[in-house]
């Protein structure tokens, strides 16, 4: 990406990542919907009585891995709580291509989608978004992990639309760190197609096991997760592919 680019990056880090555990009052108006389309899920958060300035300030939030928007209910909530207190607003989470909570209502069911594909998928939302905001409409693109490098590849294949107004970064997955031996041994294992495989088939057995069996199995690695997060994970998580 040149450096020349005419945008700047808003990084965001601790303070916003506690929003979704700060106590904020309920703005007068807060909407949450889900929608499943053909091989993602979006998850939509609107606050406020004034369905104008709603679309006018928007945020679009791109999920790290596992990319499935339910994980971010919370967090999408209580930031559009926050941000509702200068006027409406709409969050908006969108799901990774092929992650779906709802195994059965995915088509996508049996396809790995690549890196430039999910840039691809974003980049088109992206764009849908910008054209159907008002003229005066401001957006702030939040990418998560993953999510921050899509965000920002989507937003310079976009050439920078006039309406995204900042690009904000949680804990950015930018490049890869082959330094880092967890790194380089997990790469090795991601690139090695019968492992993953193997996993992934691991993963399809152990979820046809009782859903009390599973909290049993992962009550080490869900434990500190709260509730939503933990069942997304236990039902979600376990299905080929995922």
């Amino acid at each position: 990406m040149s450096a020349s680019l005419p945008f700047w990056l808003l990084w965001v880090t601790t303070p916003i990542l506690m929003a979704s555990q700060a106590r904020i009052a309920a703005p007068a108006s807060l909407r949450l919907s889900k929608a499943l389309k053909p091989g993602y899920e979006v998850l939509r958060c609107v606050a406020g009585d004034d369905a104008a300035a709603a679309a006018r300030r928007q945020v679009l939030i791109l999920p790290g891995n596992p990319g499935i928007p339910g994980y971010y209910e919370d967090f999408a909530t209580a930031l559009a709580k926050r941000l509702s207190a200068d006027g409406g607003v709409t969050v908006t989470a969108l799901g990774l291509l092929g992650h779906c909570a709802d195994a059965k209502s995915d088509p996508t069911t049996f396809r790995v989608f690549g890196l430039d594909e999910q840039i691809e998928h974003a980049t088109e939302q992206l764009g849908e978004l910008e054209k159907a905001a008002p003229r005066d409409a401001k957006i702030a693109v939040l990418g998560h992990s993953i999510g921050a490098n899509i965000g920002l590849k989507a937003v310079h294949a976009l050439d920078w639309p006039q309406k995204v107004k900042a690009v904000g970064l949680l804990t950015p997955f930018l490049q890869n760190n082959d330094d880092n031996p967890d790194f380089a041994s997990k790469k090795r294992l991601a690139t090695m197609g019968f492992a993953w495989r193997l996993l992934a088939f691991l993963g399809f057995l152990v979820q046809l096991l009782p859903l009390f069996l599973r909290r049993i199995l992962f009550h080490g690695t869900v434990k500190d997760m709260d509730t939503k997060a933990r069942e997304l994970t236990l039902t979600a998580m376990l299905r080929r592919r995922s």
